[in-house]
């Protein structure tokens, strides 16, 4: 189990168990009314920290700094095609007997892993 959710767990189940307490320990409703009201703002602030910090991990990257505006040479983009290879992996083919009854002794070949394909990619052309 991921930490942070048992450490979630165990506070939520703590909180759980605090508020099914019985009212009758709390004592006089006139009494430390501060006191409540202290506890209640550190419970919320308690509570924001701990969400805060858990949402940081999934937070986005921060945005880099403005740059100074340049301006920008001319030119386009332009969508190119290029050929990607296939890849190969290298296994062992043990020797056998082929269609005419020959003996073929074992040797390394070369299987297809992934055929070749093409794939576009963006390309900045300037103008001369």
């Amino acid at each position: 189990m991921n930490t942070k959710r048992f450490l979630t767990l165990c506070f939520v189940a703590i909180i759980t168990i605090a508020m099914t307490a019985p009212a009758s320990w709390a004592g006089s409703a006139q009494r430390h009314r501060l006191e409540g009201a202290v506890i209640g703002i550190g419970a919320l602030l308690l509570t924001k920290a701990i969400i805060d910090h858990s949402r940081d991990a999934y937070a986005a990257p921060a945005r880099p700094v403005a740059q100074p505006y340049y301006p920008q040479p001319a030119g386009y983009w332009d969508t190119q095609r290029e050929w990607v290879p296939p890849t190969y992996k290298k296994v062992w083919n043990p020797g056998h007997y082929n269609v005419r009854g020959r003996w073929v002794p074992g040797r390394w070949i070369q299987i297809e892993v992934e055929s070749g394909y093409w794939a576009e990619r963006k390309v900045w052309v300037p103008y001369h």
